[in-house]
């Protein structure tokens, strides 16, 4: 889980380099919606696939890694 200042912020579900991008996604989604968090990622460590679980909106993210999961579109302006 991805959390800043005491705000859960999302879930990231971490899978094997080896292993297809989106083969977290599923685990991600139900992990994400037990705890009531608006955003999930699934990596496996080449890439970052993001949800939007509100809107149902899902991508794979744009960018490195890290840089993807901090700056990636699917986050809300607020936390970049």
């Amino acid at each position: 889980m991805l959390e800043y200042r005491n705000t859960k912020l999302a879930v990231v579900e971490a899978k094997a380099w080896a292993r297809p991008l989106t083969e977290g996604v599923g685990q991600a989604k139900d992990c994400a919606g037990k705890l009531s968090i608006r955003f999930t990622y699934a990596s496996n460590g080449k890439g970052v696939y993001g949800v939007d679980m509100q809107t149902g909106a899902e991508d794979e993210v744009v960018g490195d890694t890290v840089g993807g999961l901090l700056a990636g579109p699917l986050l809300p302006r607020h936390c970049h």
